[in-house]
């Protein structure tokens, strides 16, 4: 991605953390905020206050003086920019000949503008936003590997993580590191794990402490700065919702896989999903990943 691109990235997802925390401020710990208004783009329940948070994205994005491809939870996968929004099926978009340098997109944004919409309904200070910015490749797909940015702020608290591919990952300013635990029993958990898997069973069981806050770019985000050791998603991940946390993580000098081990190059669309396993270091990670294959 072009220096100037990464800019303009930057300065749009400034823009749209601070109107988003803004616009969505009155509606948090309100009843009336999580009545389903809609099935958004992914096939999950759309409340009010995501839509609110996504129109303010929405609005900036359709403001700038440039084309970008917008994955989104609610409206899906978009082309956006000088005053257009116009539906696309991405896949297809980045295979297109017939684009004139004027008419391409300078970036794709994979954005879930509320990530813990139940946290921020009840108030429990445990949601965010998430933005991460891949380069756009015409010709080919795009994948997890194209990101290059990552932005991912506590809408309830402004903790503000993010990081640029090659330069490292920063936490209010300061760069961060993940634990050095390599103990099992000693690790500190995080994730969504499904109940009837024996192997899910026992590192809840072995690990010392268990924590499910409901925000997995956060969780995710917390193994890059050290509050978790590790973190599990076994029902899958939707890629908007990791797309930032995989980059802040390897930042961060963590490591996220699926859960066989291998690297998540998984192609940027709605409706793709994926298994993550991240762990501080790569020791404590093959030992998951070791209870994961045992069944």
């Amino acid at each position: 991605m072009k220096a100037r691109d990464k800019r303009i990235a930057t300065q749009l997802a400034y823009k749209i953390i601070k109107e988003v925390s803004r616009t969505i401020r009155p509606y948090v710990g309100k009843e009336e905020s999580g009545v389903t208004v809609k099935i958004g783009a992914d096939g999950t329940p759309t409340s009010l206050i995501d839509v609110i948070a996504e129109d303010t994205l929405i609005n900036i994005l359709k403001r700038a003086p440039i084309y970008s491809y917008v994955i989104s939870e609610e409206i899906g996968e978009i082309k956006i920019g000088r005053g257009t929004v116009n539906s696309i099926v991405l896949s297809e978009e980045l295979q297109r000949e017939d684009l004139g340098d004027d008419e391409k997109a300078s970036f794709i944004f994979l954005i879930d503008p509320i990530d813990g919409t139940t946290n921020a309904i009840r108030e429990i200070p445990a949601y965010a936003i998430s933005i991460a910015v891949a380069d756009v490749s015409y010709g080919r797909l795009s994948t997890l590997d194209d990101v290059e940015l990552a932005f991912i702020s506590n809408l309830a608290n402004g903790s503000f993580f993010e990081a640029e591919k090659g330069k490292g990952c920063l936490l209010r300013n300061k760069e961060i590191r993940p634990s050095d635990v390599v103990d099992i029993r000693r690790m500190t958990l995080g994730g969504f794990i499904k109940t009837n898997t024996l192997s899910a069973s026992k590192l809840v069981d072995t690990a010392r402490r268990m924590r499910v806050l409901g925000s997995v770019v956060l969780e995710l985000s917390y193994v890059a700065s050290g509050k978790y050791d590790a973190f599990l998603d076994l029902r899958g991940s939707r890629i908007i919702d990791i797309a930032a946390s995989k980059l802040i993580i390897e930042e961060a000098g963590a490591v996220i896989t699926d859960e066989k081990g291998e690297t998540l190059s998984t192609r940027l669309s709605i409706s793709e999903k994926t298994v993550v396993v991240a762990a501080n270091n790569m020791v404590l990670h093959s030992k998951i990943i070791d209870i994961l294959k045992s069944g």
